[in-house]
């Protein structure tokens, strides 16, 4: 690779990066914008995000009475709820995802644990539910 194409590939990631936590605003107008965020950031600073639409990256549990998303599999596995938001989700919901990573949006409640308040908030009003593809999957594809 010649080093201005190095060059250039650094560039087109720092971009990128400083993106990342940024509000993301959809072409049909500003009322469908959301913010992409960490899970990390939702468990530590919950009130900054309280009544927001947020989009994250998490691992999913989808039975009854603990429908959640985990900061990481290992959390669901070890039971560590904290680490953890509700899902609220209709029970008639067609979500196929049963558990696995996925890519989540909807409305992020501070104020609201899920049963038992065993959860650091809730996510409603969810608009967009999906598997969260690995690096491997995506390289794959390439």
């Amino acid at each position: 690779m010649s080093r201005i194409y190095q060059l250039k590939m650094i560039l087109a990631l720092l971009l990128l990066v400083s993106f990342i936590n940024t509000k993301i605003v959809s072409a049909s107008g500003p009322d469908i914008g959301f913010i992409s965020v960490s899970i990390y950031a939702l468990l530590a600073t919950p009130d900054k995000y309280h009544d927001k639409k947020v989009q994250f990256i998490g691992f999913l549990n989808l039975e009854f009475e603990e429908n959640a998303v985990y900061a990481h599999k290992s959390d669901f596995e070890q039971a560590i709820m904290k680490n953890s938001i509700w899902v609220d989700i209709k029970p008639n919901s067609k979500e196929k995802s049963k558990r696995g990573y996925v890519l989540i949006r909807g409305i992020f409640k501070a104020d609201e644990f899920g049963h038992f308040g065993l959860f650091s908030g809730a996510i409603r009003d969810i608009e967009r539910l999906e598997p969260h593809k690995s690096r491997i999957q995506l390289e794959s594809e390439l």
